[in-house]
């Protein structure tokens, strides 16, 4: 299948709400050009990432000129309801470091001086964050615009729902059939084919031996995680290399109740009551 032309800003429903990652922006300022800056206040509090993500938030409001615009902040990695699910979750990254720590409610209120309100969850991810304001913009008839390089968030398209990943030279802007051509899966089949490949940047292993094209034929036939398991003896018969193999795999005790359980992980949580300033 073809991919399908490129969607340009100008397709967007001209009433948008577009919900940036602000612990994303932060974390990429720290990393990348964030280094050095510094604010005297009893001390020196660095806020070299502070100042390069409010480069990057005015270049966003020069480029893309958006009508409505929130941005959306993690609470903290320990305490997400995922993580007490599994606690593997993303429990290979490093501590955040204090300097970066530090700099967090400078940056929100940066933003809100900026005059972009900030929004966070206690227990939850800014990704839910995002998830839950992309249902109140729909609910209220906004087009939602979810600017984020994270590829679960494109779980969250449907009709008046994209999403705009950032790149060197500008956007990549996905709709349901950009995300059926990179994923080979529809958005909302994206956390059951997550709940089967993994998310190595998440720490989610996935099914051992199922990789994105095992698992997007698995959903393109049986649609759903439940579809497969109560079809598993179709598998062995849908004509791809590797099927009888697939089906024994997926017959073994335990692999469900795991594909099941990286699939909860992988879902983003649109009920939650967030918090803003």
């Amino acid at each position: 299948m073809a991919d399908p032309p490129p969607l340009t800003h100008d397709q967007l429903p001209e009433e948008s709400i577009y919900l940036l990652d602000g612990t994303s922006m932060l974390f990429r300022a720290f990393y990348g050009r964030g280094a050095g800056g510094y604010l005297a206040s009893n001390g020196a509090t660095e806020v070299g990432a502070v100042l390069a993500m409010g480069i990057e938030f005015a270049q966003f409001i020069n480029e893309v000129k958006p009508r409505y615009v929130a941005m959306a902040f993690d609470v903290g990695r320990e305490t997400t309801f995922r993580r007490k699910l599994y606690p593997q979750y993303k429990a290979q990254r490093k501590p955040v470091p204090l300097d970066l720590t530090l700099q967090i409610p400078l940056a929100k209120a940066l933003s809100e001086a900026l005059g972009c309100r900030t929004f966070e969850m206690e227990g939850y991810e800014a990704d839910d964050v995002m998830a839950t304001l992309a249902r109140w913009g729909r609910s209220v008839g906004l087009g939602v615009v979810v600017c984020s390089s994270d590829k679960d968030m494109c779980q969250l398209v449907r009709d008046r729902v994209h999403v705009m990943q950032p790149r060197r030279d500008g956007y990549t802007i996905l709709g349901s059939d950009e995300v059926l051509a990179k994923f080979g899966v529809q958005p909302s089949a994206l956390p059951d084919l997550f709940g089967l490949i993994g998310d190595v940047a998440d720490n989610i292993p996935g099914v051992k031996g199922i990789g994105p094209k095992g698992g997007s034929r698995l959903l393109e036939k049986f649609e759903t995680l439940e579809g497969v398991f109560a079809g598993l003896d179709g598998v062995g018969s849908m004509g791809i290399r590797g099927s009888k193999g697939l089906q024994t795999l997926l017959s073994q005790p335990g692999i469900q109740e795991e594909a099941m359980l990286y699939r909860e992980i992988a879902t983003l949580d649109d009920e939650g009551s967030v918090s803003g300033s």
